[in-house]
């Protein structure tokens, strides 16, 4: 009898297991739960809640530019986990890039632009029991945040590259969905996340994420 109460207590652990999806390509990736899908057309938006107190190293840009930011953000951060951090220490490549986009008050008026890589399991203590503790940028310009609680979102994924132009296309397109809906949303901020090096050429994934209300 404990024989097969243990059994099903691994069966259902495994069941459970957080598996991550294919755009994540073999890299560490934030650990959600796929609530449901939406379809507009010939369009599907995922529903999904991303687990509370996930950590991700972020900096903060100012610009009129999604493409600047990104660049100078992304370089930021590149720089933390290639050693510039206390202690020297190179950290894993995860994915996404993720970006938080708060518009600014006008068209020539900065934008602010909170740019972050997502933190190596290793170092995720809500995710792992025996997680080690990430180490500390350098600069004051980037830093650990956390996730205090789940992050509930509106996602539509798209392929092929995201200049400028077409994330905000597919951002608006998102917009046009959840207004057709009851849904409660942020109709002002939302997110861009990117899984994929420059030179991946096939299979790439882009995201858009409008965080929903309860």
């Amino acid at each position: 009898m404990l024989r097969a109460v243990v059994a099903c207590a691994v069966l259902s652990l495994a069941e459970s297991a957080w598996v991550a999806p294919w755009f994540c390509h073999g890299l560490n990736c934030p650990e959600y739960v796929m609530e449901k899908n939406m379809t507009f057309g010939n369009q599907t938006v995922e529903m999904r809640q991303y687990t509370a107190q996930q950590m991700w190293t972020s900096t903060t840009v100012m610009s009129t530019s999604l493409t600047e930011a990104d660049n100078v953000g992304f370089q930021r951060l590149f720089d933390y986990i290639s050693g510039d951090n206390q202690g020297s220490v190179s950290v894993p490549m995860t994915c996404p890039v993720r970006e938080y986009i708060q518009p600014g008050a006008g068209p020539n008026c900065n934008s602010t632009f909170t740019v972050a890589f997502y933190v190596p399991y290793k170092y995720q203590s809500a995710l792992n029991a025996s997680a080690t503790t990430p180490p500390k940028p350098a600069k004051s310009d980037v830093s650990t945040t956390v996730d205090e609680k789940p992050l509930r979102v509106a996602v539509l994924g798209f392929p092929g590259m995201a200049p400028q132009d077409v994330v905000i296309q597919r951002v608006a397109e998102l917009y046009t969905y959840l207004s057709t809906t009851n849904l409660k949303y942020d109709e002002e901020n939302w997110f861009f996340s990117s899984y994929d090096p420059p030179f991946r050429i096939v299979n790439r994934h882009q995201e858009v994420w409008v965080q929903l209300f309860d």
